[in-house]
């Protein structure tokens, strides 16, 4: 998200000033403001005032900073167009475009063949495994215990060959290596559809733990595997809380346990800021600085940017789970009145909620997971009013357009705060209905009713 201004040292004749300028209005509609700041006087010689970087590139007046991709923090000068320095001149041609080439992102390096190399090894070694174990072996469940046996020797050895450099790819390689061995031997198992599912999220949660000695920023990976292990949980007793709640009453089970796993969902991700902010360490030192004890720049940009991966991976498990949880609810049959409400709750919910995480990476998952949630409330809104369908979709199609114009409207800061505002409200009242909404699918109103 860009800036809103832009900090910039500004060298002039008589004065130098550091400034914080907007960053979306053009530069000659500052310029006024800058003469006078810069006590910038009229001359004999005519010209008009330009302001000149480091590199002798003008910055043009029609543009923003933002347009003209002015950094925070650069210096800029000010002089008369006529006595402007001229831009750099290109002799070597072959030299620059070799050092132009050599800056460009996504360059071939030793990452990308460490990376390469180790997903063909892992699936070339995968296939040719399974299908010798298919050959010899008779029955499915043989095959199953043994890929099971060999990810746990492949995700121990990973996990301790851990070391900087192409240990570590090696280790990375056997992880992943492991990790589908691990879903090969729980797919050969035969075993029924629930728990297949939570020995899936289980080794989900086991292979971030694994990971966690591989890659260079651990904390990130454990506190993943910390939330994938606890919903992976909350799926596994949500069934019997729900088959406990329905009773003899009239509602679906999986229903109700896809209810209560996002309701837990969302519990979570509100906890999440919290979460990885206490376990990257950056609580403990706000408190050695405001002990006296000295805080070393490298120890808080570690903490953050361990907090800000377990933040990304995180998100994107709780992405997962509310993506299931919202579109199970969406298959219910028979408490429509309360199924409907509550899914469009979680959906809004979700969606409201990713407002709170600053990184797209954490953002973009829980925005598709928002997106199944509509998707799953237009479908079974049509499966309940199946004579209302070109309704259903005309409001899906201007939703979706309302989402588009985000591309081309841009709104000013004060409406945008008032949105905020409205957002925040929608949100918690989203939080605080769902609750209600899970109890009444529950039918338990009903029987306070009848009970009394």
């Amino acid at each position: 998200m860009p800036r809103p201004y832009t900090r910039i040292s500004l060298s002039g004749e008589r004065r130098n000033a550091d400034l914080l300028l907007p960053s979306d209005t053009p530069v000659g509609a500052l310029m006024p403001q800058i003469l006078d700041l810069l006590d910038d006087r009229p001359r004999e010689s005519l010209g008009a005032k330009v302001l000149v970087r480091s590199d002798g590139d003008t910055v043009p007046a029609v543009q923003s900073f933002a347009e003209a991709g002015v950094l925070d923090g650069e210096r800029l000068a000010l002089v008369s167009q006529t006595e402007a320095p001229p831009a750099p001149i290109i002799y070597d041609l072959n030299d620059t475009v070799s050092d132009a080439t050599d800056a460009v992102r996504g360059r071939w390096s030793d990452t990308y063949r460490f990376l390469v190399c180790g997903t063909l090894a892992a699936l070339g070694a995968w296939l040719a495994v399974v299908g010798l174990l298919d050959r010899f072996l008779a029955e499915d469940a043989w095959t199953g215990w043994a890929c099971s046996g060999m990810a746990a020797v492949l995700l121990v050895t990973g996990a301790s060959l851990a070391a900087p450099g192409r240990m570590r790819a090696v280790a990375g390689t056997l992880v992943g290596t492991g990790a589908l061995f691990a879903a090969t031997g729980l797919t050969r198992l035969e075993l029924d559809t629930p728990w297949l599912a939570v020995g899936l999220g289980t080794l989900a949660a086991l292979v971030l733990g694994f990971l966690g000695f591989v890659v260079s920023r651990p904390l990130s990976m454990f506190i993943a595997a910390a939330v994938a292990g606890g919903l992976t949980l909350t799926w596994a007793v949500s069934p019997a809380i729900a088959a406990w709640a329905v009773g003899g009453r009239d509602a679906e089970v999986t229903v109700g346990a896809a209810g209560i796993a996002g309701v837990v969902t969302l519990l979570v991700l509100g906890l999440l800021p919290k979460i990885a902010l206490g376990a990257s360490g950056l609580g403990g030192l706000d408190d050695s600085q405001a002990g006296g004890r000295p805080v070393l720049r490298t120890d808080a940009r570690r903490a953050i940017d361990s907090a800000h991966g377990g933040l990304i991976a995180s998100a994107i498990v709780c992405a997962v789970s509310m993506a299931l949880a919202v579109w199970l609810v969406g298959t219910d049959t028979r408490m429509h009145a309360f199924s409907l409400p509550l899914l469009a709750c979680l959906a809004l919910a979700v969606g409201l909620r990713a407002r709170s995480f600053p990184l797209a990476a954490q953002r973009i998952p829980l925005y598709l997971a928002a997106a199944t949630g509509a998707l799953a409330l237009v479908r079974l809104a049509i499966d309940v009013l199946p004579g209302a369908d070109a309704v259903f979709l005309l409001v899906l199609l201007v939703l979706a357009l309302l989402t588009g114009s985000g591309l081309s409207v841009t709104l000013p800061e004060h409406s945008r705060a008032r949105m905020r505002r409205t957002g925040d409200t929608l949100e918690g009242l989203a939080l605080f209905a769902v609750i209600p909404l899970l109890i009444g699918y529950f039918g338990i109103y009903a029987s306070l009713l009848e009970t009394f």
